[in-house]
């Protein structure tokens, strides 16, 4: 009877260990990370038509071989917009090298104007890019 007791006590107590180990946390199950990252140099036009789609071509430095280009991040105030670039860490291990990502944003605006487009830069500087709409 008292073995049976304490193998009763030994499922439960296991069954709770086993329970309340497993962790839920993406983070942990695929070693995903979002990051904002600063740009290294811009590329492109100073005027074009209204209607026109403007082509900005990028060049941002990831931290490790699991970064890649995941998105843009746009605050706009008026005319002026303050666009920094999201990378998306993906993996649990990954190269110890910096590599450069090569990718384009693209802006159209609706009316014509002038248009301040800053892109957050290398040390908390901002490159700044003037667009006149004709």
């Amino acid at each position: 009877m008292r073995l049976k007791r304490y193998f009763s006590c030994f499922l439960i107590v296991s069954f709770l260990l086993l329970f309340f180990s497993c962790n839920k946390d993406s983070y942990y199950d695929d070693c995903t990370e979002y990051v904002e990252t600063e740009i290294n140099s811009i590329e492109g036009p100073e005027v074009i038509k209204k209607e026109q789609k403007a082509v900005f071509k990028i060049v941002f430095s990831v931290y490790n071989g699991c970064g890649n280009f995941e998105s843009f991040k746009e605050r706009k105030n008026k005319n002026t917009y303050e666009i920094s670039v999201i990378a998306k860490y993906k993996g649990c291990l990954c190269t110890m090298n910096i590599p450069e990502i090569r990718t384009e944003y693209f802006f159209r605006p609706r009316k014509k104007g002038t248009y301040y487009l800053n892109f957050k830069a290398i040390n908390n500087t901002v490159i700044s890019k003037t667009l006149i709409v004709e």
